[in-house]
């Protein structure tokens, strides 16, 4: 029973590949022995990791996924390595951190366009573009258990609580439009093209953060049921879970990893 979860036979791309689930993710299935492609977005090839995965040989590639045609084109020029491809995780999006151009301490009446755009163009378009393609891809190839999972946010299910950071600020509303969409979108797929053997689901984590300030960790363990923000490691279980067979009759559900942040 354990071997449904072993990820046989599984060939995985990975967008946002260097990120912080990324990153962990690609280490893990490694070593695992699974067969993967990465994507990110302005590459720090300084980066110890990054020249790792070189000297491995293992394909990564630089790509805009907002820019639908650098997309198109990855996928017609690189057929001979994306060759038995079945599984696509898209980890790839941005987030604005807390301070940054003090868009925190922004009302919604008057929060630029364009920085709106910005994340809608990076979170969801992005999201549009790579799955576009990967269900060409998987038709085109007649694919066997075919497999899209997209990333969400508990922000696409509850708004933001402004109880959780400091006075007069709350999370952009730019992240929680932008990831709202998410889940549909994976239904939208999944009802779609089930009967051409596509799955897609939609994982929905919260509080992966990386060295989070101490007063948000406090205000955070009183509004959380589960007293704590979450490790990368049980962002990854459940990934693995999706990946696998073990989830073969899911498509079009979100699986909702938030320590019961929504559950209020």
């Amino acid at each position: 029973m354990l071997e449904t979860f072993a990820l046989k036979d599984k060939k995985i791309l990975i967008t946002g590949a260097m990120g912080l689930i990324g990153k962990s993710l690609c280490e893990t299935l490694l070593k695992n022995g699974n067969e993967i492609i990465m994507i990110d977005f302005k590459i720090d090839k300084k980066n110890s990791f990054f020249n790792e995965l070189r000297e491995k040989n293992i394909p990564i590639f630089d790509i805009d996924l907002s820019n639908k045609n650098k997309l198109t084109k990855f996928f017609q020029n690189q057929k001979k390595k994306l060759k038995g491809l079945n599984t696509v995780v898209n980890l790839a999006a941005m987030d604005r951190k807390i301070g940054s151009k003090n868009l925190f301490k922004k009302n919604f009446y008057d929060f630029e366009i364009n920085y709106l755009k910005e994340s809608i163009d990076n979170n969801l378009m992005s999201t549009v573009n790579i799955c576009q393609e990967s269900c060409k891809f998987f038709i085109q190839n007649k694919t066997k258990k075919a497999n899209i999972i997209n990333i969400a946010s508990t922000y696409s299910l509850v708004s933001s609580n402004p109880n959780l950071y400091e006075k007069n600020q709350n999370k952009p509303i730019d992240y929680i439009i932008s990831k709202g969409s998410i889940p549909i979108l994976s239904k939208y797929i999944a009802t779609n093209y089930a009967k051409q053997g596509i799955r897609c689901n939609c994982l929905i984590p919260h509080a992966v953060i990386k060295n989070p300030p101490k007063k948000f960790l406090t205000k955070f363990s009183k509004l959380s049921p589960i007293g704590r923000v979450c490790s990368i490691q049980e962002i990854i279980d459940p990934l693995i879970f999706l990946i696998s067979d073990g989830s073969s009759y899911m498509t079009g559900s979100s699986l909702v990893v938030d320590g019961g942040w929504t559950a209020w």
